[in-house]
C-alpha cells in the first residue's frame, strides 16, 4: 500500500528585495536536489551551533534510515504485519519538531542570483486549513536555512514575510498560502530571535510569549492577519 501524501507543486517565485528564488524541490534533478539540501543543512547547523544545540535532537531528517529502521523492527514485535511504508507514514514523532510522516511536507531550495544554491526552506508537519479549487491555506512548522551576516533577524524578517502574505501559484493554477506557521525557541533568551519576532510582528500576528526563565524550548506561532 502507497502513501503518497503530497500537495501540489509550487512554482518557482522569486522575492525582489533579496534576489533569491525559491524552488520545489520536486522540480529538481537529483544533483540539484543535493546541493539544495547540502546547503541549507550548513546553514541550519550553523544556526543550531549558536545555541549549542544538535540539529538532530529537534529535526528528524530524511536519510536518518537505520534509526528509522530500528523502531519499526520494535513495532513488529506488536504488529508482525506492519510493512515499512505503513510505518513510515504513521505520527511517530518523540519530540514535537520531528517530521510527522502521515503528513505532507515542502522543500523549497533556494538560490541567489547567479542562480548559485545558497539554502532552503523546509515546511513540515502541514495541516490543510481551507481548501478550494483557487487555493490552499496551510499551517506548518518552517525551519530557513540561508546565508545572513551578523543577526538573522532581517533576512529571517523578508523570508517569512513574504512567504506568510504571499500567495504561491502552484503547477494546478491554484495557490498555496502558508498563513500560519510555528516558530521554536531553542533557547528561551535569544536575542536574534527576539528581534526578528518583533519586526515580524509589524506585518504578521504573533500568538504566545516566551518565558526568558524557562530552560526549555518554547513556540509561538507566526500568523497572517485576516
Amino acid at each position: 500500500m502507497s502513501h503518497e501524501i503530497n500537495l501540489p507543486i509550487i512554482k518557482p517565485f522569486t522575492i525582489p528585495s533579496l534576489g533569491w528564488t525559491f524552488t520545489d524541490n520536486r522540480d529538481f534533478d537529483d544533483a540539484g536536489s543535493a546541493i539544495h539540501q547540502a546547503a541549507w543543512l550548513f546553514h541550519v547547523q550553523r544556526l543550531f551551533a549558536a545555541r549549542d544545540t544538535e540539529v538532530g535532537d529537534f529535526v528528524c531528517s530524511h536519510n536518518q534510515i537505520h534509526e528509522i529502521t530500528e523502531k519499526w523492527i520494535g513495532k513488529l514485535e506488536s504488529d508482525p504485519l506492519l510493512e515499512l511504508e505503513d510505518y513510515m507514514a504513521q505520527d511517530n514523532r518523540e519530540v514535537h519538531t520531528d517530521i510527522d510522516g502521515s503528513r505532507p511536507q515542502y522543500f523549497l531550495g533556494i538560490s541567489n542570483a547567479t542562480g548559485e544554491a545558497i539554502g532552503g526552506i523546509t515546511v513540515t508537519n502541514i495541516d490543510v486549513l481551507a481548501s478550494s479549487a483557487e487555493h490552499i491555506e496551510v499551517a506548518g512548522i518552517m525551519l530557513l536555512g540561508v546565508p545572513y551576516d551578523g543577526n538573522l533577524g532581517t533576512t529571517w524578517t523578508v523570508v517569512y514575510d513574504y512567504l506568510i502574505n504571499t500567495p504561491m501559484p502552484m503547477v494546478n493554477g491554484s495557490s498555496m498560502n502558508f498563513v500560519e506557521y510555528e516558530l521554536t525557541y531553542l533557547k528561551p533568551t535569544d536575542p536574534e530571535l527576539d528581534e526578528f519576532t518583533s519586526m515580524l510582528s509589524n506585518t504578521v500576528d504573533i500568538i504566545g510569549t516566551i518565558d526568558d526563565t524557562a530552560p526549555t524550548p518554547q513556540s509561538v506561532i507566526c500568523r497572517r492577519r485576516q
